[in-house]
């Protein structure tokens, strides 16, 4: 059986998933299995992001006014959730073809 090469887009989130939640294990570890392909530490990555988009807007909606790091958080991590699970070759390389 051939095994599977992770598309550039895994590589890079998997990267930056490591590099951004280096302090926690959490992260360090979805991001190792991530690039390794598992699905599991791809859901784990969209919750983590879905949660930091929630985050975000709650931000905003707080009252604390429109701040650009807010928008950018919301705006990476739902990028993030959608590459992840409509991008072809990221399903195909997470067996989710």
């Amino acid at each position: 059986m051939e095994k599977l090469r992770a598309p550039a887009g895994v590589k890079i989130i998997s990267a930056l998933f490591i590099i951004i939640y280096w302090w926690t294990i959490i992260g360090i570890i979805a991001g190792i299995f991530l690039w390794k392909g598992k699905n599991w530490a791809r859901l784990v990555v969209c919750i983590i992001c879905g949660i930091g988009a929630i985050i975000g807007f709650l931000m905003i909606a707080g009252g604390g006014g429109v701040d650009v790091y807010d928008i950018v958080t919301i705006i990476v991590n739902l990028t993030i959730i959608g590459y992840l699970f409509t991008n072809r070759k990221a399903n195909y390389y997470f067996g989710q073809v």
